[in-house]
């Protein structure tokens, strides 16, 4: 456990969706792949934002008719990103300025390569520092 980056914490199955796609669609795919976010793209393949289990159900609360409605008319999440082997105070700092609940972590070449939710960061952040404490404590026993 010692050691272990934000990339070890994170979802390596990167799924997309298109902005110009049936909200319907996209949801669809997210069920199917048992998911909370896709990566969305515009029809140039650039990276755009984010659609996530969050964006759905604020769209489903205000009462949108999310059936007739294409990724472009929801209010995405902004894509942030960082690099896959940056650390877990980086990424959260990172985290920690932005309205989004997700972070894209990069490979070297720039491409996603894995998408991490906050809220597991967070848990596996409080995990990994208890354990270290109970190293500490055990090497002083």
């Amino acid at each position: 456990m010692v050691g272990l980056t934000p990339y070890d914490y994170a979802r390596k199955k990167v799924v997309y969706c298109w902005l110009d796609e049936p909200v319907s669609e996209a949801a669809k795919r997210m069920a199917s792949e048992n998911i909370g976010s896709l990566i969305v793209d515009d029809k140039g393949g650039k990276h755009v934002g984010m659609l996530t289990d969050v964006v759905l159900f604020t769209a489903i609360s205000s009462c949108a008719n999310i059936c007739n409605m294409k990724v472009r008319d929801l209010s995405l999440e902004p894509l942030v990103s960082a690099p896959m082997k940056a650390s877990i105070e980086e990424v959260m700092e990172k985290l920690d300025r932005t309205v989004s609940g997700r972070i894209a972590l990069l490979d070297d070449d720039g491409e996603i390569a894995a998408v991490l939710k906050k809220k597991n960061l967070e848990r596996f952040a409080r995990f990994e520092v208890g354990e270290k404490l109970l190293r500490d404590k055990r090497q002083h026993l």
